[in-house]
């Protein structure tokens, strides 16, 4: 399914790691609220259109700052588990760019 999956705009294709994988610790702030998630990005789309001005009608466009091998933490919330309208793996998920936490090295522990 990997193969025919083109991500647009800021979307990100993440495999996701099991909630068992962990090693160093890192805490993040009480304002944090849910579970985190963490993964490998596979495919990123281009990046999207910002608006430069309210009302102005003129944009910039802002290119993805992830790149497939990135790891990353985001919120669990972000992937929708419902699946509508496509079909992935139960280890894949779409996510948007702007609801990844950080990117790090090696493997983590996010603690809240």
């Amino acid at each position: 399914m990997v193969a025919d999956l083109r991500p647009l705009n800021d979307v990100v294709l993440v495999k996701l790691d099991p909630p068992d994988k962990l090693s160093d610790v890192i805490v993040t702030p009480d304002t944090v609220s849910g579970y985190t998630r963490k993964g490998t990005v596979l495919r990123v789309g281009p990046g999207r259109h910002k608006l430069t001005k309210a009302g102005t009608g003129k944009t910039k466009f802002v290119p993805t700052q992830l790149q497939p091998g990135d790891r990353i933490a985001f919120m669990a919330a972000a992937v929708d588990t419902q699946k509508a309208n496509y079909t992935l793996d139960d280890d894949q998920a779409l996510i948007r760019e702007e609801d990844v936490l950080f990117t790090f090295e090696g493997n983590i522990k996010v603690q809240l």
